[in-house]
């Protein structure tokens, strides 16, 4: 009991870290947040057995990214370890109501002037994506100062472009990136 006490004052605590940094380089999310059910945790608070994790998902799915290099622990652990100090990028493991990490998203490019930001995002373990994903659109609309959500995915990637369309995004424009087309999706919080 002591130990759940002792992790629930340690989240509380990452929770309202960001409190303490310029307005100008405030995280627009916490580093723990809970939504409809699933909990996001910054890669900043995790344990190395959860890199290895999404290092290992992470490059089951390289095929499909736009930048195919495979991950290394080392390159992966050393890019997590700047992360705090990145205020234009958040990156986040997402685990279920029993706790088993599922998902894996990241928000990149925060531009508080434009009120945007760029996502990514891959499946770790079955589970229902656009509910997930879902969820954290609705959390970062409602709870933060993004009014902009876009995405580059590569025209081929059907799944992908299915899963955004699911979830309201509509394509922007297509373009030629290192050789490769790629659309640019985009989706707005039209409540504001």
């Amino acid at each position: 009991m002591e130990f759940i006490k002792a992790v629930r004052r340690k989240e509380k605590r990452k929770m309202s870290s960001c409190d303490s940094v310029s307005e100008e380089n405030k995280m627009p999310l916490p580093y723990i947040f809970e939504e409809n059910g699933y909990r996001f945790i910054s890669y900043t608070e995790l344990a190395d057995a959860d890199h290895a994790e999404i290092i290992e998902k992470r490059n089951e799915y390289r095929n499909l990214a736009h930048n195919t290099a495979l991950l290394t622990m080392e390159g992966h652990l050393g890019f997590v370890g700047k992360l705090k100090n990145m205020p234009d990028r958040m990156y986040f493991a997402v685990r279920n109501a029993g706790n088993i990490q599922i998902f894996s998203i990241n928000i990149q490019n925060i531009d508080r002037k434009l009120k945007s930001c760029e996502w990514g995002f891959f499946k770790i373990e079955k589970c229902d994506s656009r509910d997930v994903l879902r969820s954290f659109v609705r959390y970062l609309f409602e709870k933060s100062f993004i009014e902009t959500i876009t995405g580059c995915v590569k025209v081929d990637n059907v799944k992908s472009h299915l899963i955004h369309a699911a979830l309201g995004f509509e394509a922007e424009q297509e373009l030629n990136r290192d050789g490769e087309k790629v659309y640019i999706l985009k989706r707005e919080d039209l409540r504001r």
